[in-house]
């Protein structure tokens, strides 16, 4: 489990910008490998990925839910990196989307 107070600093913050979060989500995961002192094939086997979906997000992909459930059950204790990237994810969905008055107030009937 991860500190609460870390969980809500990063709820305060609104979560960092898409591109840091997933930055330190990656830097972290890559300083675990070192540490293990595992091969790519290796440390990607560890955390239940293929080498080339770890080659990508060592080369800067995004991770998808399978990737950061993957991350959760291996090192529990990267959920706050875990989180803020979720955090930066929903808010830059946010910042794209296009607001219709009509879907809004549909939505809101339901």
């Amino acid at each position: 489990m991860f500190n609460l107070l870390v969980l809500k600093n990063l709820v305060r913050r609104g979560g960092k910008n898409l591109v840091m979060a997933k930055h330190d989500l990656v830097d972290q995961l890559e300083k675990r490998q070192a540490t293990l002192g595992l091969s790519d094939n290796g440390f990607s086997a560890r955390l239940g990925l293929s080498r080339p979906q770890w080659m990508y997000l060592k080369g800067g992909g995004t991770p998808g839910r399978k990737t950061l459930e993957a991350v959760m059950a291996v090192f529990p204790d990267l959920a706050p990196q875990v989180l803020s990237f979720l955090l930066a994810t929903k808010d830059e969905k946010q910042d794209t989307k296009v607001s219709d008055t009509s879907e809004t107030a549909t939505e809101a009937v339901r």
